[in-house]
């Protein structure tokens, strides 16, 4: 999965729309006007539900164990930093649309060659993050994102690939009936939902 394959790719697809983020400064590696410079611990800078594809190559394992926040101390959301970022790229998905996230194996020495490197994955990984892996909800994480979890797999024996499709609640008291019980839930909005087709 090198960098130079996925923008090969987006520079050979005009028609499609891409945006990077890094906090780092690439904008030399994407088409003009496509790139942002972004830190992490801020929202991501999309309006909810809008975003049809993520593609997170290499990130997550950079992330300390907590959110660096930037905002007040009665920040209600998530501390953990990976559940912090989980739950933004849920928020900008459009339902029914994925995450593709690409990060070290732990089986491999590259997991440890990088003094940036806090966190380890192997393939069960990710299957944690599915809204029905048992007992999750007693977890008080806030991980109030909902996801199907479609690949968790090791891939090159250096990579773990995760596939991680959005899913809505069906309703305000489907999602109070899941998390409220155990922690408070997130402010609700229309975002947040299954779509309603009356027909």
């Amino acid at each position: 999965f090198p960098y130079t394959t996925l923008f090969r790719s987006i520079k050979s697809h005009p028609q499609y729309h891409w945006i990077g983020l890094d906090q780092a400064d690439f904008k030399s590696f994407y088409p003009e006007g496509q790139f942002i410079q972004h830190e992490l611990h801020n929202p991501l800078p999309f309006e909810s539900g809008t975003v049809d594809f993520i593609w997170c190559h290499h990130v997550l394992e950079h992330l300390p164990p907590e959110v660096p926040m930037v905002i007040d101390a009665e920040y209600p959301g998530p501390r953990d930093y990976v559940v912090y970022v989980l739950n933004e790229m849920w928020r900008v998905l459009k339902e029914g649309e994925e995450a593709h996230l690409i990060v070290p194996w732990i089986g491999h020495t590259n997991a440890y060659r990088h003094l940036t490197h806090y966190r380890y994955f192997n393939e069960d990984y990710f299957p944690f993050f599915n809204t029905d892996y048992p007992g999750r909800e007693h977890l008080s994480i806030q991980l109030w994102s909902r996801w199907q979890v479609l690949r968790s797999e090791i891939v090159d024996q250096c990579h773990v690939y995760g596939i991680l499709k959005c899913l809505r609640y069906t309703d305000k008291e489907d999602l109070v009936r899941t998390y409220g019980t155990y922690f408070p839930c997130p402010p609700s909005a229309s975002w947040m939902f299954q779509e309603r087709h009356d027909g």
